[in-house]
Formats: C-alpha cells, structure tokens, sequence
C-alpha cells in the first residue's frame, strides 16, 4: 500500500504536469513518503519473515449424474478370420444391448483392440467404454453383460454433473482447512500468521469421479469429489 502511495505521487507529480505553486505545496508530503517508505524497506528487509508451508484437503459430496464402466470381449480361433469374426458379431451384440439399456445420451466408443497370436490360436480382444446417465440401473447392466457375454466388465466410475463447480466448492474447503492448520502452527510457535505467498493446486488428486467394485455391485447415490492444496504463508 505504501508503495502504492509513493508510486501515485511521483506519477502525479511528473506525468500531470503539476504546476509550480503545486509542487511547493506537496513536495514536503512526498519527501515525507519517500523517507517512511524508505524506513519501511529497510525495516522489513532486516525484519525477515519466516515461512511455512501447509497442506489442505477439500471434499465435499455431492450427486452422480453419469457413470461409465469398460467391457471387454475376447476370441479366439485357429483361423484369424474367423476369430476376427466372431469377435466382431459377439462385441456388436454387446454395444447394440448396452446402447438401448442405457437409452437417450449414452455414449459408446471402442478403447481398445488387438489380434495376437497365442498358442497356435488368434486372440482377439475389444474393449468398449460406456458412459451412460442411467447410473441407477448400472447393476442391472452389469449383470446382463456377463449374460450377453462379456468376458470382464471394470473401471465402474461415477461422475458429477458439474465437474469444474465440483472442484471448484471442494478447493474452497481445502484452502480453509489449510489456513486453519496454517494459523494453529504460527499460535503454537509465538508467531502470527502473515500473507500467503503461493498456493499449488495438486490436480493430480482423482478429483473427479468415484470408482466402485463391479464385483460388489454397489449402487452410488452420493460420490466424493477431493482437492488438495499446498499453501506457503509468511509467519512474523
């Protein structure tokens, strides 16, 4: 602020012209600006503060509105091409079931294939990612992918509807836990606590979305959504 203050005169003073009869009237002010600021510089460059640094974790919870699970079909066969068809019909079958099951907004897309040469066999292997709103009913999808002949079913994942403004209320909270642990630690040593200096948002955190066990079949109506937070402040 001071700095701010001794910036604006010099400004005031040389960029607006300021006529003479001006500047006898505020050269004492500036003079008397210049040496407090001078003080305050060398105050605080003695005066050095010490620095902590503190980390913080936000979770709040809050409703699925979509999940996405990966099913995968393998075949094998003497034949490449015959393996490759076989494959090919069963995986159709599977996407066509798990598009009407889902209904309107799912989304299907293939992740993954690969012919190998296995034991004088060829095994053919597809994966398919489906995302689907119908996250209450996925039990029941899972169950009639095995029945429709899925070889595995995985990576069962809830999400939010509003993936930023999720983050977003979950960094608040670890921002306040943070400067909460921030201001016990400075109590304890005597010390206050000062300005936040940097703050690092850890966006390595599984942030967004909540895996669940296929092989249990739990139903999620309320997933967790974490941010951490790693916060550097001044204590004097």
């Amino acid at each position: 602020m001071l700095r701010w203050w001794v910036r604006k005169l010099l400004i005031f003073a040389i960029v607006e012209d300021m006529p003479e009869n001006n500047w006898k009237r505020y050269f004492p002010v500036i003079i008397v600006v210049i040496i407090i600021w001078l003080g305050w510089m060398s105050v605080t460059s003695f005066f050095k503060a010490a620095i902590i640094t503190v980390s913080g974790v936000g979770e709040v919870s809050v409703a699925p509105a979509k999940v996405s699970l990966v099913f995968t079909r393998i075949d094998s066969a003497a034949d490449a091409a015959l393996a490759i068809d076989a494959n090919k019909s069963a995986t159709d079958k599977l996407v066509a079931f798990a598009k009407n099951f889902g209904g309107q907004g799912t989304e299907i897309k293939r992740s993954n294939y690969q012919v190998t040469p296995q034991n004088n066999q060829y095994v053919v292997v597809t994966g398919v990612t489906v995302k689907t709103p119908s996250y209450k009913s996925i039990n029941d999808m899972v169950k009639e992918l095995y029945r429709s002949g899925a070889t595995t079913v995985s990576n069962l994942t809830y999400e939010s509807a509003d993936r930023v403004a999720s983050e977003q209320l979950a960094r608040k909270v670890a921002v306040k836990n943070a400067k909460i642990q921030a201001e016990k630690l400075a109590s304890a040593g005597g010390k206050r606590l000062g300005r936040l200096v940097s703050m690092l948002d850890d966006d390595s955190v599984n942030s967004e979305g909540t895996v669940a066990d296929v092989s249990k079949q739990d139903t999620v109506d309320q997933m967790m959504v974490s941010k951490k937070v790693q916060m550097v402040y001044e204590i004097w």
